[in-house]
């Protein structure tokens, strides 16, 4: 990547993100391999690394602790595989019922582990552990050693002689502090990778394994991606990388792509974060069990090819049946939500035994995409607890972990700034709303001082580029076009280039789906781009939204989505929106 390679509007999209110069710009969009964190030059990473080492010198029985969750999937897969090549045979995978074990390991899951694995020697974690001091302990008093890789804040000190990698816990945040060195933010997947790839150099195995270890970056940039961890410098390398093998469609991403009807070349960020990603998450969130997803991967690795179509065939199964959860915990939420008076709450804390325990992230996170502030969903935890545990999402500029951190003394949560996991007795729930929405106010509704897309709600930040229909031309299309090319991939801190159009006096065509019915919305707009072509905009879906919406008072429009041609009979500029309001 040369400066000459940034386009006006790559060089605008991130100086309106803080790059302060092209040469900075550079060296963010070319950032390099070597210049990733190292895992044996984080607190006690040499140490782990060792450890490891000598567990498969000496032929141990090892087992992978993973999460239920796309990353902790990606990050198990990429431990279990990594260490099968080595050890043959004697390399296992354990992973929690997510309704069952809850997140994290306790003493009770590793108890369940060791009873399914009586010859496990050595446990790596994967995406949890970090406070799992109690489970660490029995562990060790069973003459278990554990290993931890993580990438989530530390709560709790584990026993002193448990080697851990993990940017975030005490010891290396306080060294990063005393350094001025930023943490990368990286998701578990990427740090197993990492694991993988030092300890086969240091046991001179990384140069004949050469291919297996670039390919790792398909699993940890998916991870990268679907976790939604911030967009860094060394994040966004590893999910370009990741994004990069998974479009090639080598191997099982091959077979993924063609079960799904994905073309190989059409496959980008947001076809993993929006479709790919939630299928791997469904095994978790409707059954609790994370197996299916894995077994995707572990098959194809088997070469059983068919059990691996079979498998995947299985996950879009129970999407299907998650999308429809969804959309009937959305009703719910949204409904809770207006009674509460959302609208004009800095923070939205739902709880409602009607919740279902697997989806309450989503719900959180569509709580976040319709209201524009932070949110969470609890419902009651399993037994005669009295408590209520659930999932909660961000905003950019709102960290949900510290939050959650400062009300310690009666909320257990785990997580990272823009998405957590929680539990607090039944009895401190309006407490705990109150303080979250007093810890919120002021910070997230910051973006509306100038703000130029008044949506409706709070938008998150201002667009990026607003065009009239005559400042338009295929070359502007175009341009946009290679720049979100040069850009992606496109996460937290580093969204989607929000493209804004305003119109006056649009006029609404209905558009029929494929069954005849008419719920589609095409807007065709009373001006000519410059070079004289027509200018639309479809609203896939929203007929009903957009006939509310040319009912409403004002003569204009706004839409915001994204540009692109149209070569249908003839050459149009069309919008496909995403939100749009009466202006």
């Amino acid at each position: 990547m040369k400066i000459d390679d940034l386009n006006p509007y790559v060089r605008e999209y991130m100086k309106k993100r803080g790059f302060e110069s092209p040469e900075e710009m550079v060296r963010f969009l070319s950032f390099e391999e070597a210049d990733l964190r190292k895992v044996r030059d984080m607190c006690r990473g040499a140490e782990l690394l060792e450890e490891l080492a000598l567990a498969v010198k000496e032929e141990q029985e090892i087992t992978v602790y993973g999460d239920y969750d796309a990353d902790g999937v990606m990050a198990a897969f990429i431990l279990f595989s990594g260490l099968d090549k080595l050890l043959p045979g004697r390399v296992h995978w354990f992973i929690n019922d997510r309704f069952e074990d809850g997140y994290t390991i306790t003493p009770a899951s590793m108890e369940k582990l060791l009873a399914k694995y009586p010859g496990t020697r050595t446990v790596v974690t994967c995406d949890n552990g970090i406070s799992a001091a109690a489970a660490v302990r029995y562990a060790n008093g069973r003459g278990v050693r554990v290993l931890v890789t993580d990438h989530h804040g530390q709560t709790e000190e584990l026993p002193p002689d448990c080697p851990v990698a993990d940017e975030k816990s005490f010891a290396q945040r306080e060294k990063d502090a005393a350094d001025g060195v930023k943490s990368e933010d990286f998701c578990g997947a990427e740090l197993a990778r990492r694991v993988v790839t030092e300890l086969y150099e240091t046991l001179g195995a990384a140069d004949e394994n050469r291919g297996f270890l670039e390919g790792l970056y398909a699993y940890s940039g998916f991870a990268s991606i679907t976790d939604a961890v911030p967009m860094t410098a060394a994040n966004h390398f590893a999910a370009r990388r990741g994004l990069e093998l998974i479009r090639e469609g080598s191997g099982v991403w091959g077979l993924l792509h063609e079960v799904c009807g994905m073309r190989r070349g059409a496959v980008n960020d947001e076809s993993v974060g929006y479709k790919y990603g939630p299928m791997v998450n469904a095994s978790g969130r409707v059954t609790g069990r994370a197996d299916s997803a894995l077994e995707v991967f572990l098959h194809f690795q088997e070469g059983r090819e068919e059990d691996c179509r079979k498998a995947i065939e299985a996950l879009m199964a129970l999407n299907e049946e998650r999308r429809a959860m969804c959309l009937e915990d959305d009703a719910l939420a949204f409904r809770l939500a207006e009674e509460m008076g959302a609208g004009d709450l800095p923070f939205i804390l739902l709880a409602d035994p009607r919740f279902r325990e697997g989806i309450n992230g989503l719900t959180a996170s569509h709580l976040v995409e319709r209201y524009k502030v932070p949110a969470a969903v609890l419902s009651p935890m399993g037994g005669d607890t009295g408590r209520y545990k659930g999932s909660a999402r961000s905003v950019e500029g709102f960290d949900l972990f510290a939050a959650m951190a400062s009300h310690n003394d009666f909320v257990q949560a785990g997580g990272h700034p823009m998405a957590a996991g929680l539990s607090v007795a039944e009895e401190d729930i309006g407490r705990l709303r109150k303080a979250l929405e007093a810890d919120a106010e002021g910070l997230v509704k910051a973006a509306d001082a100038g703000e130029d897309v008044p949506l409706k709600g709070k938008p998150l930040r201002p667009a990026d580029f607003t065009f009239t229909p005559e400042e338009l031309s295929v070359k502007t299309v175009d341009e946009l076009t290679e720049a979100a090319r040069i850009l992606i991939p496109f996460g937290p801190g580093f969204e989607s280039m929000r493209i804004a159009l305003k119109c006056e006096n649009p006029r609404l065509y209905p558009m029929k789906s494929r069954d005849g019915v008419p719920v589609h919305a095409r807007f065709v707009m009373d001006r000519w781009s410059r070079d004289f072509h027509e200018v639309s905009a479809v609203w896939w879906g929203h007929l009903e939204e957009a006939s509310a919406l040319m009912e409403e008072a004002g003569s204009g429009c706004l839409f915001v989505g994204r540009l692109e041609i149209n070569a249908y009979r003839d050459v149009k500029i069309q919008m496909v929106i995403d939100e749009a309001a009466r202006i």
